[in-house]
């Protein structure tokens, strides 16, 4: 298991994490590296955009969305309006960037290119974690 820093601990709460992905193996792996991660807490996994309203309270409350861009049951272009608004986007996708959708490219973003590694995986979080320690600490 992969521990966070005392100083991370200190100044983040527990970031919620929604996932958007219909590969199950995708699924299990994001679940398991999730789930080795403290400081982070997996609050739903979606594998269909086709019902927005069954899902939306969950994903707007979440601090790191997981967004796979090609999923089935509609169009992911339908979540741009509710993604703007979250704090990291992680695009987890076997699609290059070029092929993201303009709602995704117009927006700080990071990316796991699939097959995602531990250690990629793992070097994404960190990044976001020092990022929110440094957006905490110039807002005390």
């Amino acid at each position: 298991m992969i521990y966070t820093s005392s100083l991370q601990q200190n100044m983040i709460q527990t970031l919620k994490c929604f996932l958007i992905e219909d590969e199950p193996l995708a699924i299990r792996q994001l679940e398991s590296f999730i789930g080795n991660r403290e400081i982070l807490e997996l609050i739903d996994i979606v594998d269909d955009v086709e019902n927005v309203a069954d899902f939306l309270p969950k994903l707007i409350h979440s601090d790191i969305l997981f967004l796979d861009i090609q999923v089935k049951g509609g169009d992911i272009k339908s979540l741009a309006s509710y993604i703007a608004s979250l704090p990291y986007v992680i695009v987890i996708s076997a699609l290059s960037p070029e092929d993201y959708p303009d709602f995704i490219k117009n927006r700080h973003h990071f990316v796991l290119q699939k097959p995602i590694t531990p250690s990629r995986f793992n070097a994404c979080i960190t990044t976001i974690l020092k990022q929110t320690v440094e957006t905490n600490s110039t807002l005390s």
